[in-house]
């Protein structure tokens, strides 16, 4: 080749005996010159295969050799590769590689079978990509899909261009207020969650914890909401305790009895509003007006789903700004609530059809047991070296090199690497058939302002 080939490529590579196809994973910084005018630079990769008049022959690598010349590979014979490698499952459109420019991106489905992580800065088209993601997976499987959405960034994923090629099925987008809500039922949250809401320490508060306990299990049953709670503690105030008096209190102190969060006698819980058919809910957690209630409905998804893990129905748990909804370090019982079951589907869920799909644009935030478990990994531009450093080590099998890159990506640019990649992919995303929710605010602002003439 005339120019050195760029990390992340996928090349031939002939010695004169055999062609074989290759990936660039790391290149010497200045190549130097020969003197018939080639560019001759020292680097390393992984082989994929040989390549012969089938194709890329993945079991013929048999034989060595010290040197060979680089060119480029073709995307006939690059997309066969990529063929061989999907094989029967179902292959995502992610829009087209970096290199060889304009041949096609794709993803494996069934490589969501494992915990997926994906990072950008702000304006890396980390959105728009996710997005484009879970159109896909829509379109082309059926795996079940919830969103927890804090920005109101994938409510149009209901809303397929006419052109779609298939109807996935009922796409719900639930709100504070509409057909489908967000409301849970306070009652079948464990107890020691109910504690967490009600910031109740089983140490800390021995009487008030004992009392929550025993008024839970008076009431015999799970449909109960707080303010029932409340009306039980108001029954008979002559006769009631200190710890009932202490926790009536708490209640109405917390405010938490008037959240829009709680079904009442007669509505639904949020996952039951579903049906039977359903292929994806979309929790627009961005209509809440408090941190604390958005903690606490992704919270109860993530205890319901756990709790129904053994009918083993696999469904794909996509978390955005995850670093909110899971911090490496809560900042109340509230946040500390939603970790507790994301850190155990994170460590089991895989075995009962739990996948996870963690978006962020602050790794170092999110608990290292649940990053360390992510074999998938979607990166968009990353400015930051502590954490392209830090991603570099985590995702250890994956070239250093490639992640490296992160900095150079431009918008809606990126790699992605692991089980849903065929091989390590340098990316451009492609179209969106949904429209893109959450959008920055207009720069209207940046126009200069009329003049005297123009106001009158």
């Amino acid at each position: 080749m005339s120019q050195a080939a760029p990390i992340g490529s996928v090349v031939v590579l002939s010695t004169g005996v055999a062609d074989y196809v290759g990936q660039v994973v790391e290149m010497a910084e200045s190549p130097t010159r020969g003197g018939d005018g080639t560019r001759h630079a020292l680097g390393g990769g992984t082989l994929l295969g040989r390549l012969d008049q089938t194709g890329v022959n993945t079991r013929s690598l048999a034989q060595p050799f010290e040197s060979a010349t680089i060119g480029a590979i073709s995307s006939d014979d690059l997309e066969a590769w990529h063929a061989g490698q999907i094989g029967s499952m179902s292959a995502l459109d992610l829009g087209s590689l970096q290199d060889p420019a304009g041949a096609p991106a794709r993803l494996v489905a069934a490589g969501f079978n494992r915990h997926t992580f994906l990072c950008g800065q702000s304006g890396s088209g980390k959105t728009y990509t996710l997005g484009l993601i879970l159109e896909q997976l829509l379109l082309n499987t059926t795996l079940r899909i919830v969103v927890l959405d804090p920005n109101s960034d994938y409510v149009g994923l209901n809303q397929l261009q006419a052109d779609a090629p298939a109807d996935p099925g009922p796409v719900h987008v639930l709100r504070r207020e509409g057909p489908h809500r967000l409301q849970i039922r306070f009652g079948r949250l464990p107890v020691r969650q109910q504690a967490m809401v009600l910031a109740l320490d089983p140490l800390r508060d021995l009487e008030e914890y004992d009392e929550l306990r025993r008024l839970t299990a008076e009431v015999g049953t799970t449909e109960y909401s707080v303010l029932d709670l409340r009306r039980a503690l108001e029954d008979h105030p002559g006769q009631r305790s200190e710890a009932q008096r202490r926790l009536l209190l708490r209640i109405d102190n917390l405010g938490i009895a008037h959240w829009s969060i709680w079904a009442e006698a007669g509505e639904a819980p949020l996952l039951e509003q579903l049906g039977s058919d359903w292929r994806a809910a979309i929790l627009d957690l961005g209509q809440l007006d408090s941190s604390q209630e958005r903690s606490t409905i992704a919270a109860a998804v993530m205890t319901g789903l756990w709790q129904e893990r053994r009918h083993r129905e696999p469904v794909l748990v996509v978390v955005d700004e995850a670093h909110n909804v899971c911090p490496r370090e809560p900042d109340d019982a509230y946040s500390a609530l939603a970790v507790e079951h994301t850190t155990d589907i994170a460590a089991e869920g895989r075995k009962y059809g739990l996948y996870l799909l963690l978006a962020t644009q602050r790794p170092h935030k999110l608990p290292v047991n649940v990053l360390s478990q992510c074999e998938n990994l979607v990166l968009m531009r990353t400015n930051s070296t502590s954490d392209v450093n830090y991603l570099a080590d985590v995702f250890a099998h994956i070239p250093r090199g490639l992640i490296a890159r992160a900095p150079e990506f431009e918008l809606g640019e990126g790699l992605v690497a692991g089980r849903i990649s065929p091989t390590a992919q340098l990316f451009r995303s492609g179209r969106r058939r949904t429209p893109e929710g959450g959008a920055d605010v207009p720069t209207t602002w940046a126009r200069p302002p009329a003049s005297p003439v123009d106001r009158r």
